[in-house]
């Protein structure tokens, strides 16, 4: 009966350390054990395959991390979208087998809601060069500026604004929109004052997309004091005219502007020109080639009977006729629409005494009138 014990007792030893070592033989593929709020700590064991999956998610999310850090870095500056994606980096994420399609759609629809900054590059120079853009308020434009074709850091730049109100410039360049109406942004170097240029800044709806472009006849129109109206927006067109102005200045508005903004170009000029066409039906023509709407109005008519018998060679009705002539006869071929303002300033304007240029009283809002009604 011992003997049956001890062998019984033996045999139970031998079950039980075989047991052991079966279990050291064979263990589990994985383990993971986590906690969650308010609950017992729970282990939950897991396959290959899961494992296996679970490692490609975490590349996932290391990939969906990178692109947001890149979004960041291209929209810094934008502090209400800094402040979407930190708080979005503080949610816990919900379980979901679409994980990656949730994280996509989630940047598709920060991207549609980030604002797109404008970016302008200017020359400044001791040509003190004028540029013009358009924006819409609450938009910036970030300036990169040149001097002698190299880039220049912004601390080595001084910017200023002549009415804040309407667009404010930071020191680094960034300029903002503030609400409608027109800025003159000046920009000088700290190190040579005579590397300047200036930015005129109209500030409308994206919904005016009509520049017009004249010269001292059209700066009369809308004041009786000033030299130049650059920028002004009247009756949602934008108003770029200075005295004395030939070919060269509305060169330099067509160049320093971005014609992406406008549809309808207007011009009222040529009165300086002596009757030379030409350099106006080149830059005309590439207007037109590139799809914009092109309206002339031809050169107004002078007071031969006040002028200085000196003058009249210059600025006498005859050499405004041939001017207007070669206008018409181009505007026809080219399907161009033209406002005769030669004819309505003959009935309808007083041409002044004093110099036999210009019209009174001024300002004159009949003649900008007469534009408008013809406009089609």
């Amino acid at each position: 009966m011992r003997n049956f014990k001890s062998r019984q007792l033996k045999s139970a030893f031998v079950l039980l350390f075989a047991m052991l070592i079966f279990s050291i033989s064979c263990p589990y593929v994985g383990v993971t054990a986590y906690a969650e709020e308010d609950q017992d700590i729970r282990v939950v064991f897991e396959d290959d395959d899961e494992i296996d999956d679970d490692d490609d998610d975490d590349e996932d999310d290391e990939d969906d991390g990178e692109d947001e850090d890149d979004a960041d870095d291209e929209d810094d500056g934008d502090g209400a979208d800094t402040k979407d994606d930190n708080a979005d980096q503080g949610k816990q994420p919900e379980p979901s087998n679409n994980s990656n399609t949730t994280n996509n759609s989630k940047k598709s629809s920060k991207s549609t809601s980030r604002k797109t900054h404008r970016k302008v590059t200017v020359e400044a120079s001791s040509k003190a060069t004028t540029y013009y853009d358009k924006v819409v308020p609450g938009d910036d434009i970030r300036i990169t500026v040149k001097i002698r074709g190299h880039k220049v850091k912004s601390k080595k730049l001084k910017f200023s604004s002549s009415k804040k109100s309407v667009a404010s410039v930071s020191k680094d360049g960034v300029i903002t929109a503030n609400k409608k109406g027109t800025a003159k942004i000046k920009i000088r170097s700290k190190t040579n004052k005579k590397d300047k240029c200036t930015m005129i800044v109209t500030v409308a709806d994206s919904s005016v997309r009509t520049l017009f472009i004249g010269d001292s006849r059209s700066v009369d129109i809308f004041s009786g004091s000033e030299s130049s109206i650059l920028g002004e927006v009247h009756d949602d067109i934008v108003v770029c005219a200075m005295n004395s102005a030939k070919i060269f200045f509305m060169k330099d508005v067509l160049k320093n502007s971005d014609l992406s903004d406008y549809d309808t170009i207007i011009t009222w000029m040529g009165a300086n020109d002596y009757g030379a066409f030409n350099p106006y039906k080149k830059n005309y023509s590439k207007l037109v080639s590139s799809g914009k709407k092109l309206v002339l109005c031809t050169v107004g008519a002078s007071g031969d009977q006040y002028m200085p018998p000196q003058d009249l060679p210059y600025f006498g009705n005859g050499v405004i006729n041939s001017f207007n002539s070669q206008l018409k006869k181009w505007a026809k071929k080219k399907k161009v629409d033209t406002i005769p303002l030669f004819e309505y300033v003959q009935k309808n304007v007083h041409v002044d005494s004093k110099d036999g240029v210009h019209y009174s009283p001024k300002p004159n809002k009949n003649i900008w009138n007469y534009i408008l009604d013809n406009i089609s």
